[in-house]
């Protein structure tokens, strides 16, 4: 890390302690920082979900301290929109919670909106989804049924949920709160929400003037808050927002947590360590006060600051590890002159998802999903090519286009028309659209288009078989839940490659050129 890092990040954490513990910052330490500390200062505050916060909290000091206009401006913008985008959440909710209830579909409101009210200053929280719980028995299948009569289109989202947009915002239909991908804990947990969501004892938050909305009991919300962080720490990696959320919940919710139930939780999912591990760090660069916790606390060790150098630095030891193991695979191989095309890649990266899930937690993440504007074929041609460098901007995939195609005009060609094709059967087939504009199913069929692509009509046969056998094996392993990352393109190449060697020979015979 270089010193104009290690010295925003101690700014940044200073910054981030005074906007969530609403304390007055000291001008003097501010004075005289760099540009360059400052944009690095920006920059963290972005990768960490916590523009907003950090921008007011910039914006408290006096003119003397402020960072350069450009980024002042930037930060007064950042807020205003923040602001802006919380009161539409808002909005919105109070429209789904009035139609929910005329149509029978009581909810409760998981994290997001719920956990800002435990800010200082709660439109200041970095917006995301709107997440419902429709926790009586049925009620989630039948709203599903009501949403798709009434013309919207709901995307599948993963295990618990699935998703639909609506004046530009995600909303999130829950079956369950949360999931375990081990089979004991997740009908473990099954019970205990169960039993929790029977008693009925909810807990309501207010998000506007006489606006009350039901959310979990308070001792399961404390539980639920970190088991859904610890996840997307495992296996997505997670911002210090999320780390906010939880702190500030357990701050303000403390005297009405179980401690006993807590525990007992904790303990029965194996996440006591982690949430200790997560405490110490709330406690030693957050300034959070060690008696907001409802378990014993743990002194600082080298567990807490390697997960803090990792939220911070996204410095992944899987992925240096990794990148060591795929290179040797690949050199495997080549030397036994057998085309391994992107599959060192694919199977490390199972091994590394398997390895996080069975020790850590044994958790699988839940899906995100990306929201995907509208697009014709030929936008979504290119953002294929974008999504072969996980990239699903247009640009980016017009780009990397135009670099294939200077390098092979025929082979660019190939994959633009391979992505379209396999674009439109991929409709056809009932794919949810977001996914297909996203270049998502696209992507396998550019890269077997590049393999094939030559100047005779026979290439072209092939190029057809590769795409179509990618594309099938992209549903199927959709049905298995395993990420199918680019082995669709691999395993139909491999098989594409024994039929043309088998065939061939009579293919040209028959005098097809």
């Amino acid at each position: 890390m270089s010193t104009t890092e290690r010295t925003a990040n101690s700014y940044f954490l200073h910054l981030l302690s005074a906007a969530i513990w609403d304390r007055t910052l000291e001008a003097h330490v501010f004075e005289g920082i760099d540009k360059t500390v400052w944009k690095e200062i920006a920059n963290l505050a972005y990768k960490q979900s916590v523009r907003a916060l950090i921008a007011d909290k910039v914006l408290s000091l006096p003119a003397q301290c402020l960072p350069p206009s450009d980024i002042t401006l930037r930060f007064i913008s950042v807020v205003e929109q923040t602001k802006q985008v919380n009161r539409k959440m808002i909005d919105l909710l109070k429209e789904l919670q009035v139609e929910y209830m005329r149509e029978g579909f009581p909810f409760l409101l998981l994290k997001g909106l719920a956990n800002g009210v435990n800010y200082p200053e709660p439109l200041l929280r970095n917006p995301g989804d709107i997440d419902l719980l429709l926790y009586v028995k049925g009620d989630y299948e039948r709203a599903n049924e009501w949403l798709t009569q009434k013309g919207v289109e709901i995307e599948h989202g993963g295990a618990v949920h699935n998703i639909y947009i609506r004046n530009g915002i995600a909303v999130e239909n829950h079956s369950h709160s949360t999931y375990f991908s081990n089979w004991r804990y997740n009908r473990r947990f099954k019970r205990v929400e169960k039993d929790v969501l029977k008693k009925g004892e909810f807990a309501t938050v207010e998000l506007d003037s006489d606006f009350l909305v039901p959310v979990l009991p308070v001792t399961f919300n404390a539980f639920f808050l970190f088991q859904h962080l610890f996840i997307h720490f495992v296996n997505l990696g997670v911002g210090v927002r999320q780390i906010c959320d939880w702190v500030l919940f357990m701050h303000k919710h403390r005297a009405e947590i179980d401690s006993d139930e807590f525990t007992r939780l904790a303990t029965d999912f194996a996440l006591l360590y982690p949430m200790q591990l997560f405490s110490r760090i709330a406690v030693d660069h957050l300034g959070a006060p060690e008696s907001i916790f409802p378990f014993p606390m743990i002194s600082n060790n080298r567990h807490a600051e390697m997960v803090m150098h990792d939220i911070m630095e996204s410095a992944w030891l899987f992925v240096i590890l990794g990148a060591v193991a795929a290179a040797m695979l690949q050199h495997f191989f080549i030397k036994r002159n057998f085309p391994a095309y992107t599959f060192p890649f694919v199977v490390v990266t199972w091994l590394i998802l398997l390895i996080c899930n069975k020790f850590c937690g044994d958790m699988l993440a839940i899906s995100i999903p990306a929201v995907a504007q509208a697009s014709d074929s030929l936008t979504g041609g290119f953002k294929s090519f974008g999504q072969v460098i996980f990239q699903d901007k247009f640009l980016a995939g017009l780009l990397f286009f135009l670099a294939v195609f200077i390098s092979s005009p025929i082979a660019a060609l190939y994959g633009l028309a391979a992505a379209v094709v396999s674009a439109i059967l991929a409709f056809y087939l009932s794919v949810p659209l977001t996914e297909i504009n996203l270049g998502l199913y696209g992507f396998n069929a550019v890269l077997c288009a590049i393999v094939f692509a030559g100047p005779k009509v026979r290439d072209g046969l092939w190029v057809l078989i590769s795409i179509v056998l990618a594309l099938a094996i992209s549903l199927l392993m959709l049905k298995t839940g395993i990420p199918k990352l680019t082995f669709p393109f691999v395993l139909a190449t491999w098989i594409t490659l024994l039929l043309k060697n088998k065939l061939a020979p009579r293919i040209k015979r028959g005098n097809i050129s």
